[in-house]
Formats: structure tokens, sequence, C-alpha cells
């Protein structure tokens, strides 16, 4: 796209919309870190080729501007931008319209907007390691709405606010052409050393954690001393199958011994082999960390 733009001279002009594009990001994302991080990982689908090899997740409990946005980037981006139902990529089976996509050479940044509420299983880790999830934090409403609200909670919700009508329905048509100049603005020839801001972070990690079992019990019950102190992993194995069953499922799956080995291995949990009291055994441990019951 980028190639387009420029090949053809074309210079869009028009201050005005760019000032009022730039304030609508600013009114959904609130923080300037969040706005300057998102507008680079979506000016990463000019050029040809995946930068980021990443997954967007846009996560929000709703009317937080997530819908409006990639309306505005999907008006913005015209043919470069699809917009599939979701069970093309999460659904049990593949439907017709995903054999369109076998024999076409093209990079793909997917974009899902999905609740809190969303939980995805049976993940391996190099799909965890591409997953990035975008905040939505403002909650926007109509006047009486936020009346409504901030009564029945008796404060002053600085999270709530009323939602400007210059992107409701078919007017963030008119500002989409507008984002096309601010992400070439923001376009990074390399990607590797991007920053990632704090807010980004923790909801990926809340996002992955939520949904996985081990990942929970690890950040919850796993404390890291960092020191030389070791534990046999048999030891969390049986305290993991005792929380699992009495927090998730009295029905324990078939998780064995070496499926919570390969986990902690995928969590970066440390494992080493020490020697027992019989020099010739060694014992499979966790290094420097303690269980907390």
């Amino acid at each position: 796209m980028i190639f387009c733009l420029k090949s053809t001279n074309y210079n869009y002009n028009n201050e005005e919309k760019i000032l009022k594009g730039r304030q609508f990001l600013k009114d959904i994302f609130v923080k300037d870190e969040l706005v300057e991080y998102i507008l680079k990982v979506i000016s990463s689908t000019l050029t040809v080729g995946s930068k980021l090899r990443s997954i967007l997740f846009f996560i929000s409990s709703g009317r937080n501007g997530k819908t409006t946005f990639t309306n505005m980037i999907r008006h913005a981006l015209g043919d470069y931008a699809s917009n599939p139902n979701v069970s093309l990529f999460l659904g049990k089976s593949h439907g017709p319209s995903l054999k369109i996509l076998q024999n076409v050479y093209v990079d793909l940044i997917p974009i899902i907007n999905a609740n809190n509420k969303l939980i995805i299983s049976n993940l391996e880790h190099a799909l965890i390691d591409r997953i990035i999830v975008i905040p939505f934090t403002q909650r926007f409403g109509n006047k009486e709405n936020i009346q409504i609200s901030l009564s029945k909670n008796n404060l002053n919700n600085s999270s709530i606010k009323q939602a400007n009508t210059h992107w409701q329905g078919a007017r963030i048509q008119e500002y989409s052409e507008a984002l096309i100049p601010i992400l070439i603005q923001n376009y990074q020839k390399d990607y590797t050393n991007l920053k990632i801001p704090d807010d980004v972070i923790k909801a990926t990690n809340d996002f992955i954690i939520r949904w996985d079992h081990v990942a929970r019990f690890l950040e919850t019950k796993i404390i890291d001393k960092k020191d030389k102190y070791s534990i046999p992993i048999s030891d969390p194995y049986l305290f993991y199958k005792n929380w699992y069953t009495n927090f998730i499922s009295s029905r324990f799956t078939n998780y064995s011994l070496e499926d919570f080995r390969m986990d902690l291995i995928k969590y970066n949990i440390r494992i080493d082999k020490i020697a027992s009291d019989n020099k010739n055994h060694y014992v499979e441990s966790i290094i420097g960390y303690r269980l907390f019951e």
C-alpha cells in the first residue's frame, strides 16, 4: 500500500481530519503510549510481509470503541482488509470459505474482537507467543446511561465517558481516510525493537492465564525466590492435581506428570536434575521456587 501511495504521488492534505482522527484514538485508548503502540502495530500491514507475525485481540467489556476502531481500519484499508466470520479462525471445522485462502500467497494479521469472557483452549506455545491483547478500558455511553450508571455506583467514574457522535454509525467512514497518513507516519522498518506498553503486557498475560489453568496455578501458587532451593517436580504436580480438583473440576483429566513437566518448560520454570541421597540417582526438580499453599 505504501508503494501505491508513493508511486502515484498521492498527497493527503486534510490536517483537520487527521487531528480529529488522532483525537478519536486518544478518546478510546486514553494513554499516549498505547495510542502510539497500536498505530505502529496496525501500520505493519502497509507493506508486504507479516512483520509482527502476531494475532491481535481487541478485548473489552463492551461499548469501548473496538468495533468502531476496526470499522475505521476496514474503511481505511479498503480491499486490503477483510471481515470474515470469527469461526473461520476459531471454529472446530473448516467451512468452504476457508478454501479460498489455501492457494493465495498473502500475509495476514488477524484482528479478533472479543469481550472479556472469551476463552481459548489447546493453543500451543508458538501461538501463545504471538498473541497481542489490546485493552479497551474507556467505556462510552449516552448521557442517560452515564447518569444511571454513576447514580447506581454513587461515584465519579472517570472510565465512563459520553460517546462522541463523530464516531457513531456511518460517520466513521468520513474520518477513516485520515487513518492512512497517520499510519504511514508511524510505520517502522524494523519491528524487532518495538517497545510493548505495560498495559498490553498485563492484558496479554491476564488473557492467557484466564483460559490456561496451569498458567494460573503457576501465577498464584508458585513463588520465585531465585535461589538454588530445589523441589522435585512430583511435589508441585500433586499440588496442582489437588488445586485443580478443588477449584476447577472434581474430575481431573488425563494429565500426566510428563504433561506437567512440558508445561513447566513452556512457561520457563527452571528445571534441573538434582542428585538425591543416593548419589547414583537424580531427581528432576524445579529450582529456586516455593509452593504457596
